[in-house]
Order: structure tokens, then C-alpha cells, then sequence
């Protein structure tokens, strides 16, 4: 079980979303993070995430952390287009964070 799990939320129909989710994973394997790509055309798989964490943009970024004491563990949401560096810079700092 990782402490830090990178999420991308992507429509497989648009190409920035595949050179995203290209990012997002080698951001998530720079940082050793887990990775999950969400699909944004699955409803049952993007409704729950969409309501609890108002996400209305493809592709979006999501760093969790695991929560502790009383904080979330939503770390950061970054909406748009992230390249790899920034991922794992985001993830990186999740891991000092998670303590």
C-alpha cells in the first residue's frame, strides 16, 4: 500500500487527456506513488469523486496522501494539464507532508 497515490481523471476521447495521463503515471513512478487512471465516461466510477470533490474538468490531477488525525486525504487537485515534474514535485511533498 502506497502512502501517496496519484489519480488522474481523463476522457479517453481527448488527446491531451492520453498525454496527461502519460505525465501523471511517470510523475506517480518518479516519486514512487501509486497510480489510478479514472475514466471521466465511466459514470459509476466518477460520480462519487466528482460530487465529494467538486471535479469538473478532464484531465485533472489528484494527490492523496493517507489521511491522518482529522486531515483530509485529498493533498492537492491540479486541474488542466500537469507535466511529470510536477506531478511528482506535488507527490514528493504529499510524502513530507504524510510525515
Amino acid at each position: 500500500m502506497h502512502a501517496v497515490v496519484v489519480a488522474v481523471l481523463y476522457d479517453p476521447q481527448a488527446r491531451v487527456d492520453a498525454i496527461s495521463t502519460s505525465e501523471a503515471k511517470a510523475g506517480a513512478a518518479l516519486a514512487h506513488a501509486g497510480f489510478v487512471p479514472v475514466n471521466v465516461l465511466r459514470r459509476s466510477e466518477i460520480q462519487p469523486i466528482a460530487e465529494q470533490l467538486r471535479v469538473i474538468h478532464a484531465p485533472t490531477v489528484l494527490v492523496f496522501r493517507r489521511p491522518s488525525a482529522g486531515e483530509p486525504a485529498l493533498y492537492v487537485q491540479l486541474t488542466g494539464f500537469a507535466d511529470k515534474e510536477t506531478v511528482a514535485q506535488a507527490a514528493q511533498n504529499a510524502y513530507v507532508a504524510a510525515g
